[in-house]
């Protein structure tokens, strides 16, 4: 039996078809920003269930502070009770969970003012407190194309664009939190 004979051309083709899709590869693996780990992608990576206090403030104004009392979430400011702990932990899960780099703004250096990000005037500022470490970001404008949100980190001035959901957790009336049970059903 003879062994079929390569055609010389057809040899040649898939030699060069073979480097191309070798040299695709080695640009996409080189070139292309990965996140090799959950940690790397998102922008908190606080344990939900240490989470002891949460601050709210506009400026110099606190708008409201809960903190976790043994078993519950307590009003500290204003005092108006107890808060609605399925709520809390909602909102401090979907922050941890939800919140994900889209852009790192500061990166390189290339950012320009803060106010360009809406980090001007008296923007929403909170402080998620847990043992040893506290979180705290400034909720700046959406993007041009409304397709993320500016997050500021403190200290220091590092932009993220981030999804627009966590302009939604926190900021709420000062009440949002309030539990209901055995009381009215909304703010008097």
């Amino acid at each position: 039996m003879e062994a079929a004979a390569m055609n010389p051309k057809m040899a040649l083709a898939l030699l060069i078809v073979a480097i191309l899709l070798g040299a695709g590869t080695l640009y996409l693996v080189l070139n292309i920003k990965t996140f090799d780990d959950r940690s790397e992608r998102d922008v908190f990576d606080f344990s939900v269930p240490k989470v002891t206090k949460i601050t709210a403030k506009r400026g110099a104004d606190t708008l409201y502070e809960i903190a976790h009392e043994k078993d519950r979430w307590i009003y500290k400011f204003p005092a108006i009770g107890e808060a609605d702990a399925s709520k809390v932990v909602r909102a401090i899960s979907d922050l941890r969970f939800d919140a994900r780099i889209m852009a790192d703004v500061t990166a390189g250096g290339k950012s320009g003012p803060l106010e360009e990000y809406g980090f001007g005037g008296s923007r929403l500022e909170v402080d998620i407190y847990t043992p040893g470490k506290n979180y705290i970001f400034q909720i700046g404008n959406a993007t041009a194309t409304k397709d993320g949100v500016y997050v500021r980190l403190i200290p220091g001035d590092r932009v993220l664009v981030t999804t627009p959901k966590v302009s939604q957790l926190f900021d709420v009336a000062p009440d949002y939190f309030k539990s209901t049970a055995g009381g009215s059903a909304g703010p008097k």
